[in-house]
């Protein structure tokens, strides 16, 4: 039970991959990019790229 049906249906998505590629017996190869990074789509600044923001105008501390 999820309200995050953007994340739960990528993974029911992936997991009819795995389910699949073993029923035809290929190989499967799964990519989850850690951080994607370019231009916003939408004019205000989002809670997924915040945090990268604060890092970049030095209002957040770093481990460096």
């Amino acid at each position: 039970n999820t309200k995050n049906w953007y994340c739960y249906g990528k993974a029911v998505a992936e997991q009819a991959a795995w389910d699949m590629a073993k029923e035809k017996g290929v190989d499967l190869v799964v990519v989850n990019p850690v951080l994607v990074l370019g231009p916003l789509l939408q004019p205000t600044v989002n809670a997924s790229i915040v945090y990268t923001l604060k890092y970049l105008t030095g209002s957040a501390k770093t481990y460096a």
